[in-house]
């Protein structure tokens, strides 16, 4: 039996407010009329002075607090009134001839009455009525008393769910059943990513093809944090075939390993990676070989009916969609976020922009043009659409500014405080800068109570955690499709890409390849910033892509200082190569210094100013070397404490060079042998 306390505490607080002024009214005597008409609002529902006086006189005579709540808002509550006089038998049966008509149920009352009328009719036993033993006679209103429409949808009406279950089917009905309530609480960092594939909605403009092409889209999104963490793009193109060039799973298996490379995995608890069964999803030797290097902290697989995680080797009949609402809600979002760019096709036909059809024609058209002007008029044109690579960057700016927004409801995140000084126009900065601020400012501190963002979330949840990385040699197989050959130029390896020109090289002299040899390079699809390296079959190492941009003292810095790294190992090298030839260097001015010294010819005191010749063969390495010095004082100009630092890091090239060599006049006295030497 229902009662008060099943409903929400609203609407308890609310009857029980109105029964303590009915108590109290009931306790004084007096009339109730005055008192009600203060009570009455007809501004709230259910407080109306007509309503209020019929729930004085149901409380009055029954004392039940049920009769105090707006019952049209709690439709059990009227199932619990006293029955209207319709059997239950009758009930039952007319319910069933709701749910046998598939679209509507005014039709299927309709057929309820024809039926009335013909067993009143005929008195056919066959045609009679559940819960009556003879015809119902007719109230004078067309039906027998009780039998109004709005009466049978009332008492017969099935719930919504049994509606759509006849109809349609239980798919269908699933909105209307019980909901399953996850949580972001408890969750660790990686613990859970989620994997999907998405259709963008907008056009996007690809070199080489006329027509306009929708953007697809694989992803990776942290379930604990709400972070995206990893995403793909590929453009919808259509092959000479007439076969759509989209997503592939080679596609979803770099996105994997780069994310992998990236963030790592737990060390302290399992780490599940949660795909779909269509496109974003691995086979099971895949899947069992991340299983297998992690030694058992990765775990590949599926959500299935029964809300079990299955593992991607496992059998199961089929998946759950509704496993990954984190992730489907994310889209949702990434698609509001987007709907401010170019290229615009709304989420369906019935959705879409009614210039788009032109817009897809002005492209068209410009795209023809273009062929038949100059690459510098060609580069002047206002396209329609964004380019491929500028809708890359697009879409790095929109997943950065979701990862960093506050205005949120994600179950489980902390207020974090911002701040800034009081009456200045100040950007709001977080809480851990204010150990930078003089005790004066602090006093004239204003904090901002927000929420914390999913990009913060993350760092918080990451703090602390143990994470392991795989060998970026057993990660080659995931970039099957995804590699380019070069050639060893010097150290490092330049490749093109789409047009574009990247440099790639090792960090360590222990990563690098010989100079011409060939190698290969496994990379991103799009604008790599990493390679893993292999060289005849063996992975040399990880190479970064090389490159400082104007101004970044710091990233010069860590260029120089890798530099000076390869040059003192390749100074090395050559000395150890030429180690034959240093000693006969060497040993032929020891012997020339002794003849001339027996001789009498060199006095004794120049015998070691002869002796400090020996460092010129070591010398002849001066030059290259004080190319660091060069490299410091030229960063000088911009910034001289980078230059200082720089050259600190450098070396000391007084160090590599302990005794100077000896200095020959620019006009030697023959005479005066001494000045020869």
């Amino acid at each position: 039996m229902l009662a008060l306390y099943d409903l929400p505490c609203a609407t308890q607080d609310a009857a029980l407010r109105l029964k303590t002024e009915f108590a109290e009214i009931l306790a004084s005597g007096k009339p109730a009329e005055p008192r009600l008409r203060e009570l009455a609002d007809p501004s709230v529902p259910g407080m109306s002075l007509k309503t209020l006086q019929k729930k004085w006189k149901a409380w009055r005579e029954t004392r039940d607090e049920l009769v105090l709540v707006d019952r049209r808002m709690f439709s059990k509550l009227q199932k619990h009134e006293a029955p209207r006089g319709l059997h239950p038998d009758f009930l039952e049966w007319a319910g069933g001839q709701l749910l046998g008509n598939q679209r509507k149920s005014r039709p299927a009352y309709r057929d309820l009455l024809r039926r009335w009328e013909a067993w009143r009719r005929t008195h056919n036993p066959e045609l009679a009525i559940p819960g009556y033993d003879t015809p119902p006679v007719d109230c004078g209103k067309g039906y027998p008393a009780g039998w109004s429409y709005g009466n049978l949808m009332r008492e017969a009406q099935p719930p919504r769910v049994q509606l759509f279950i006849a109809r349609q089917g239980t798919a269908a009905a699933k909105p209307y059943l019980p909901l399953v309530h996850g949580t972001r609480e408890g969750c660790r960092w990686l613990e859970w990513i989620f994997f999907d594939d998405l259709v963008r909605d907008r056009n996007i403009i690809v070199p080489g093809h006329m027509s306009p092409v929708r953007m697809l889209q694989f992803g990776g999104l942290d379930y604990a944090s709400g972070c995206y963490l990893k995403f793909g793009i590929r453009p919808d193109l259509a092959r000479k075939d007439g076969v759509r060039d989209r997503l592939k799973r080679r596609d979803f298996l770099f996105l994997v390993a780069s994310l992998l490379m990236e963030y790592g995995y737990p060390l302290d608890y399992t780490m599940h990676l949660v795909c779909e069964r269509g496109t974003a999803t691995m086979n099971q030797a895949e899947a069992h070989t991340l299983y297998l290097l992690s030694n058992g902290q990765i775990q590949v697989g599926y959500s299935s009916m029964e809300g079990q995680f299955v593992l991607a080797w496992e059998e199961a009949k089929s998946g759950n969609s509704t496993a990954k609402g984190a992730l489907e809600s994310w889209h949702n979002l990434f698609h509001n976020y987007e709907g401010s760019y170019n290229g615009q096709v709304g989420k369906d036909r019935d959705h879409s922009p009614a210039s788009l059809l032109g817009s897809n024609r002005e492209a068209l058209a410009l795209n023809k043009a273009g062929l038949l002007l100059t690459p510098e008029q060609r580069a002047g044109l206002r396209l329609p659409y964004s380019t491929f690579s500028e809708a890359h960057l697009e879409t790095l700016d929109t997943v950065a500014r979701i990862n960093a927004r506050r205005d949120h409801e994600l179950e489980g995140f902390r207020k974090i405080l911002l701040w800034k000084i009081l009456g200045t126009e100040m950007e709001w900065r977080p809480e851990s800068e204010l150990l930078h601020l003089s005790d004066e400012l602090r006093q004239q501190v204003e904090f901002r109570p927000v929420n914390e963002s999913p990009r913060e979330r993350a760092l918080a949840l990451s703090n602390g955690v143990r994470v392991g990385h795989i060998a970026p040699g057993a990660l080659v197989r995931f970039f099957e499709d995804s590699h380019t050959a070069a050639r060893v130029n010097g150290v490092d390896a330049t490749i093109k890409i789409e047009g574009r020109t990247y440099h790639f090289g090792p960090e360590t002299p222990e990563e690098s390849v010989a100079d011409r040899e060939e190698i290969i390079l496994h990379h991103a699809p799009v604008n790599p910033e990493f390679a893993i390296v292999t060289h005849k079959n063996i992975c040399v190492g990880v190479w970064k892509r090389r490159r400082i941009l104007r101004g970044d003292h710091t990233a010069l810095a860590q260029e120089i200082r890798r530099k000076q790294i390869f040059l003192n190992t390749a100074v090395g090298q050559v000395r150890g190569k030429m180690a034959e030839k240093l000693a006969e260097e060497q040993s032929r001015m020891d012997h020339n210094i002794d003849v001339l010294a027996n001789a009498g010819l060199v006095p004794s005191d120049t015998i070691e100013t002869l002796a400090a010749g020996r460092q010129i063969v070591r010398n002849q390495f001066a030059d290259t070397m004080q190319t660091i010095r060069t490299e410091a004082a030229s960063a000088t100009s911009r910034n001289s404490e980078s230059a200082r630092r720089i050259e600190r890091e450098a070396g000391d090239i007084d160090d590599l060079m302990p005794v100077a060599a000896p200095t020959i006049p620019d006009d030697p006295d023959p005479d005066n042998f001494d000045d020869l030497l």
